[in-house]
């Protein structure tokens, strides 16, 4: 009986062992899992990250190109603010000299000219003329 006992026991000891085999087998299998889980998760993260940096440094690039881009229309404004204003300028001085000039054959006083209204071909400006007093002119021949 005491075999039957011992072999009894001898047997539940190896069902125990074995058991305990297979949950320790799972417990590693799941723990790998996880661990494969965790990992995948870090490169993602990690991939996420860097696409993250990525865009945020194509947008700093775009955004210094734009920067750049208006600095150099800002300052193409400027330069033909200058070259409209030396235009008007000269404009003005032909204008002025023709005035003078109509003024003196009519035998008229330039009192005011107005600023030319465009810079292009066709341009206003208004013109004020008064009467010179009459003036005896002597005719020699």
């Amino acid at each position: 009986m005491q075999k039957k006992a011992l072999a009894a026991n001898k047997k539940h000891e190896a069902i125990a062992a074995q058991r305990r085999r297979e949950h320790e087998a799972i417990r590693l299998k799941k723990s790998q899992a996880m661990e494969e889980k965790r990992r995948r998760r870090d490169v993602l993260a990690e991939e996420l990250k860097n696409k993250a940096i990525d865009a945020h440094e194509r947008r700093m690039a775009k955004n210094q190109e734009l920067e750049e881009a208006n600095e150099q229309l800002r300052h193409a404004r400027m330069e033909h603010r200058h070259q409209n204003s030396e235009a008007k300028a000269e404009k003005r001085q032909r204008i002025m000299e023709q005035a003078r000039q109509l003024a003196q054959q009519e035998e008229l006083s330039l009192i005011h000219i107005s600023e030319p209204t465009r810079l292009l071909s066709i341009s206003y400006a208004v013109f004020c003329l008064k009467k010179k007093k009459n003036t005896i002119r002597t005719h020699t021949q």
